[in-house]
């Protein structure tokens, strides 16, 4: 790994209900760049209080991950 990157944590690394901040993370966004791709992208997602709960396995499946694949 060059200097200066830093290591991306694995799909499966994540709690299965991620939140606005992990989708960010994992895929290197904004977070307004992340309510817009949860609400145009059709994800599953549920609000616990005023907060998004997505899915890790609905992200997955979207993005076509195999994250049986990614957990070896």
């Amino acid at each position: 790994m060059k200097e200066g990157q830093e290591k991306r944590m694995k799909l499966t690394e994540y709690q299965d209900a991620m939140t606005i901040a992990d989708i960010c993370e994992f895929l290197g966004i904004s977070r307004g760049t992340a309510y817009r791709f949860i609400r145009k992208s059709k994800i599953k997602y549920m609000l616990v209080g005023r907060e998004y709960r997505i899915s890790k396995i609905s992200l997955a499946e979207h993005l076509g991950l195999n994250i049986m694949k990614e957990a070896k």
